[in-house]
This record gives C-alpha cells, sequence and structure tokens, in this order.
C-alpha cells in the first residue's frame, strides 16, 4: 500500500493497515483517477491548477475550499 494512504488513514485514527480488503484499495484507486481526470481535463483546455481545486471542491461538496 502506497505510504501517502497508510498516513492520511492514521489521519482518521485507522491503525490496522493489514484490515484493509481490496475494496478499501479500489476505492482510494478510483476517487484518486476521478480527481485526476478532473485536473487531466481541465489541464487540456488550458486551465491551470486553480480551477481544478475548484472543480474537485465542488464535485466533492467541500465548501470550505471553493
Amino acid at each position: 500500500m502506497n505510504e501517502r494512504i497508510k498516513e492520511l488513514l492514521l489521519k482518521v485514527g485507522w491503525h490496522r493497515y493489514e484490515a484493509l480488503d481490496e475494496r478499501h484499495q479500489k476505492f482510494a484507486q478510483l476517487l484518486l483517477e476521478d480527481v485526476m481526470s478532473i485536473c487531466e481535463d481541465l489541464g487540456g483546455k488550458g486551465m491551470d491548477g486553480h480551477y481544478c481545486v475548484d472543480a474537485i471542491a465542488k464535485k466533492y461538496s467541500m465548501h470550505q475550499w471553493s
């Protein structure tokens, strides 16, 4: 498992890495692919990282970022 994912799990209080099964790992992979596709799409349209952050915040209802 990726070290950054382990760090994030610790932040939410998940201390049992061995309990993560393929579903959890697949969920993390799908989430990252979705977010990266937003950035790739906007970058292809000539927009910078700020547009990417705004689009992700809007899609995932993260109002503190928008």
